[in-house]
């Protein structure tokens, strides 16, 4: 199976301490949230350079500490050929977790 090495959670690209917790904050509320009306897809939107990566790796980190997170893939800027390995990517991980 195509897997995509690297593409998943990177502590090292999370947010510094104490920084973007308002965000951070609100998009775990989002996901905590068990209103089946609630919207389930959430975008993460911004120039570049703003901390969109940053937020997403926090997210995941927070998500792998409390056991709830399937999959992480982040797409590479340069890597135009990351996205094919996308669904294998996931798809294993998901297969992987207890």
């Amino acid at each position: 199976i195509a897997y995509a090495e690297g593409a998943g959670m990177d502590t090292d690209k999370a947010c510094l301490d104490g920084t973007r917790e308002e965000i951070q904050r609100e998009v775990i509320d989002w996901i905590d949230d068990a209103d089946p009306s609630a919207p389930s897809i959430l975008w993460l939107s911004g120039p570049a350079g703003t901390g969109k990566s940053a937020i997403a790796h926090s997210i995941a980190c927070a998500m792998k500490d409390s056991g709830a997170l399937g999959s992480c893939f982040c797409f590479k800027k340069g890597d135009v050929n990351r996205y094919t390995k996308m669904l294998p990517t996931i798809s294993c991980d998901l297969a992987g977790r207890d």
